[in-house]
């Protein structure tokens, strides 16, 4: 993967590991989508990182996964066209690299 240019989805990104590799993902130049399941920690992330797009989302809850993926794509992030093995379980996010990292399990 290229380290510019992309879009980044990261899941459980709001804190911790997830949110130190949207920093590094932005500071490289990438548009970088975090999701997670508490509200507050993405208005954090966001208040920190404004560039940010954030989206509450539980990916462990398949109805939720789908929302997600219908949202990606009708935000129209990139118009590249990249695979990634992610694509397989969550559907055909076009121009996205998929990162994912758990949360501290937090409710």
């Amino acid at each position: 993967m290229k380290l510019s240019g992309n879009t980044v989805l990261i899941t459980g990104g709001a804190s911790g590991i997830g949110l130190a590799l949207a920093e590094r993902f932005l500071k490289a130049g990438n548009k970088v989508i975090v999701c997670g399941r508490r509200e507050y920690k993405l208005e954090e992330a966001k208040e920190k990182f404004p560039q940010l797009h954030t989206r509450v989302c539980d990916v462990s809850v398949e109805s939720e996964r789908q929302l997600l993926f219908d949202w990606v794509k009708s935000q129209r992030f990139s118009q590249q066209r990249r695979y990634s093995a992610a694509s397989e379980s969550i559907g055909d996010l076009t121009g996205m690299d998929l990162l994912s990292s758990r949360d501290s399990g937090e409710p």
